[in-house]
């Protein structure tokens, strides 16, 4: 029989854990982990008080200690599966899903009916990028509870960035059945919707997460995007910059809204947004140049730059400068606005002659789609400008005695309905290429599936030929003029 002491330690132990969760629920949390830490002083092998101790130093942000509770929660009671559970989600907040997954796993073979491990194990499954087995895991849940609205969206989730967007949009609409005033169900229904061109009601998807919520920034962004695709620039434009606002670090926020003012003709706010957008590195020769605004350090004046690029060039000695030229890559409105030694003024600083190694302007637009499934044209173009940007190039490299210059090719590395489809319409192989260099969906704040097919596309139509071999007259007039003209004698 239990003396009176323990009697009386045990009735202060359950009043005192009784205590901590109140404040705990309450948002107290420093009174609550005192009531706790009471609670171990007068037993400290009370695993349950050592679990909720835990929870409430990692809602202090005292990640290393929460975490140190819970192993000698679990030391002290092996066989639980909830102090595994907390130490998991722990581990997942932190980043470290691989971890994280291993005490799911063990909380669930401890015991099988723990609803939040069970949940909490597909979660991180879809953090790991393992989509296939995340679907089942979510079915898993839904199986035991069928009513969970979040586990139907992060189902449909999985789906979709497996590329099953009709399957995914099934699984939206179920989950918005349950909860249909969740702005992130609406906003990812809506991407799906728009992955499978379905533009309007994708925008109206959009619309109305941020009706919900109106600071919801993947809704901002890819609802700017899809009228951006649209040509709706005017009413893109105000929503990157509520959206970059709240997340001034989203790269392809800053690259859809500097194309938007671009296709505004507001090219010199268009420059300074490309500065973020593409990560541009002042030792770049085009930003050298300093013809984009967004090339110069802040605070630095656009010509102040320029002579800066130019002053730096001249220190570097060789017998001969070369030139490497893709102007139309955000920092060139237009051919006027390239200055007349646009291929020369570096190298005549430094006493050189230049040669132009290589250089090209695309012949087509360039159209390319973000994870989101909205897309922007990157660039507006057309044979007719390629061959006046090469008639310029010619025309200085024979007035500036350049000793070579080099089209970048003779045909184009890609057939021109590629270079501006939204999406890929195109036969199977074609769409395995594009998906190849798109890669799997992003898992940071760099969209690499955009970056990954402007990659692809930059240089898919630059040559003098299409990807068939048919001549592009006007390019192809000008090269081949060139071409007779007689090599001069040293």
């Amino acid at each position: 029989m239990p003396t009176n002491d323990l009697r009386q330690r045990r009735s202060q132990a359950a009043e005192l854990l009784r205590r901590g969760l109140r404040f705990q629920e309450t948002g107290r949390s420093r009174n609550a982990l005192r009531a706790f830490d009471d609670l171990l002083a007068l037993d400290p092998e009370h695993a349950e008080a050592l679990c909720h101790r835990g929870n409430v130093l990692a809602d202090l942000g005292e990640n290393s200690l929460a975490l140190a509770s819970y192993e000698r929660a679990i030391l002290l009671a092996p066989h639980e599966s909830i102090p595994h559970d907390f130490r998991g989600v722990l581990l997942a907040q932190s980043g470290r899903f691989e971890e994280a997954l291993a005490c799911f796993t063990r909380a669930l073979s401890l015991d099988p009916g723990n609803m939040n491990a069970l949940n909490n194990r597909a979660l991180a499954l879809k953090q790991l990028g393992r989509y296939e087995v995340a679907v089942t895991a979510f079915e898993q849940v839904i199986a035991a509870a069928p009513g969970i609205a979040t586990a139907h969206h992060d189902r449909a989730h999985a789906l979709a960035a497996l590329g099953r967007h009709a399957e995914a949009l099934e699984g939206f609409d179920m989950a918005l059945g349950m909860d249909p005033d969740q702005a992130n169900i609406h906003c990812n229904r809506a991407t799906a919707l728009s992955h499978m061109g379905r533009i309007d009601d994708a925008i109206d998807g959009y619309r109305r997460a941020i009706q919900i919520d109106p600071a919801h920034g993947a809704a901002l962004f890819n609802l700017a995007h899809a009228l951006a695709a649209r040509r709706e620039y005017l009413e893109a434009i105000p929503l990157y910059r509520r959206a970059l606002e709240r997340q001034p670090e989203h790269v392809d926020g800053w690259a859809g809204l500097a194309s938007a003012l671009r296709e505004c003709r507001k090219f010199e706010e268009s420059g300074t947004c490309f500065q973020p957008a593409l990560q541009l590195d002042l030792k770049h020769v085009d930003a050298l140049y300093g013809l984009a605004p967004g090339s110069c350090p802040p605070g630095t004046d656009a010509g102040t730059c320029y002579e800066n690029g130019y002053a730096h060039l001249s220190r570097v000695k060789r017998d001969r400068f070369a030139v490497s030229s893709y102007p139309y890559l955000g920092a060139v409105p237009s051919l006027d606005a390239l200055p007349a030694d646009w291929f020369t003024r570096a190298a005549r600083r430094g006493g050189e002659k230049a040669v132009v190694a290589e250089a090209g302007w695309l012949s087509t637009a360039l159209v390319a789609q973000a994870s989101t499934g909205a897309c922007f044209t990157a660039l507006t173009s057309d044979e007719t400008f390629a061959a006046r940007y090469l008639d310029r190039l010619l025309d200085d490299a024979q007035a500036a005695e350049m000793d070579l210059v080099t089209w970048i090719s003779d045909r184009d590395l890609l057939i021109e309905p590629l270079m501006t489809d939204c999406g890929c319409h195109q036969s199977a192989g074609w769409c395995t290429v594009r998906d190849l260099f798109r890669g799997p969906p992003p898992t940071g704040a760099v969209d690499t599936q955009l970056e990954g097919e402007l990659r692809m596309k930059a240089f898919g139509a630059m040559g003098l030929r299409t990807y068939e071999g048919v001549q592009k007259p006007a390019v192809y007039r000008r090269w081949d003029e060139a071409r007779k003209i007689p090599i001069a004698s040293p």
